[in-house]
């Protein structure tokens, strides 16, 4: 009986936590930080992901060194699979920060909206700034 609790309990459980982080929040113009994002499958079960990224279109965001992450309207966009046997995923991406010719330096808020199997999270985590000083 109580492993039948148990198991109910973990199958409405939401995913979570989230913990999103940059590991340096201030760069030189056409330098580079890492955005980080684990995420717990508390369900195990396989779903779909997104990850939209919410920022000026002065900041890109790759995926890996190469592969700059569509953008639809202000969100960067990216997508994937979340599979059973993983009771914890983390991605990692790339940042670089621009300016517009003749500002010296701007602070460009970073928002994440996650959906698993197409429906937004509540969000639990805290949105993160990066500072481009020229």
């Amino acid at each position: 009986m109580v492993v039948a609790a148990v198991a109910f309990w973990l199958w409405k459980q939401p995913p979570g936590p989230v913990t999103f982080t940059i590991d340096r929040p201030v760069i030189k113009q056409d330098e580079n930080a890492t955005i980080t994002i684990t995420i717990e499958n508390r369900d195990l079960k396989r779903h779909i992901v997104e990850y939209r990224f919410n920022v000026s279109s002065w900041v890109l965001i790759h995926e890996g060194a190469e592969r700059l992450l569509p953008r639809i309207g202000p969100e960067y966009v990216f997508n994937y699979t979340i599979e059973a046997t993983d009771p914890e995923k983390t991605k990692a991406f790339l940042v670089i920060g621009t300016l517009e010719e003749g500002v010296s330096s701007a602070t460009y808020p970073i928002s994440l909206t996650i959906s698993f199997d197409g429906k937004d999270l509540e969000k639990t985590w805290s949105n993160i700034t990066l500072k481009v000083e020229g």
